[in-house]
């Protein structure tokens, strides 16, 4: 397998963005058994998506980002693959930016 210097920037990136969706996944029912200020930082991976989710399915609670137990893993799922695309686009970006060659002036 080759190491992480020899992936390509979009699965870097893309590894990255999933990475994080997936930590915060794992971390919010440790931190928010209760509302607080900290479940804020760990509902940021999920309002890219919040607006679409909230028109396409009835059972979301559109005021409290709050999911069924029954949907959670679907739920999930979907967070960590928009972050994975998020990340991969921003990673494809940045190794296009490396890759151009410099500008010479005239």
């Amino acid at each position: 397998m080759k190491s992480w210097k020899q992936w390509p920037y979009w699965l870097r990136g893309g590894v990255i963005g999933g990475g994080v969706a997936l930590l915060t996944i794992i971390a919010t029912p440790v931190f928010c058994s209760s509302p607080n200020i900290v479940c804020v930082f760990f509902e940021i991976p999920i309002l890219p998506i919040y607006p679409l989710l909230a028109l396409l399915f009835p059972f979301f609670d559109s005021f409290s980002l709050e999911l069924h137990h029954s949907y959670f893993s679907f739920f999930s799922t979907v967070v960590m693959i928009s972050w994975f695309i998020v990340g991969s686009i921003l990673g494809a970006l940045i190794g296009y930016i490396k890759k151009s060659p410099p500008k010479r002036a005239l």
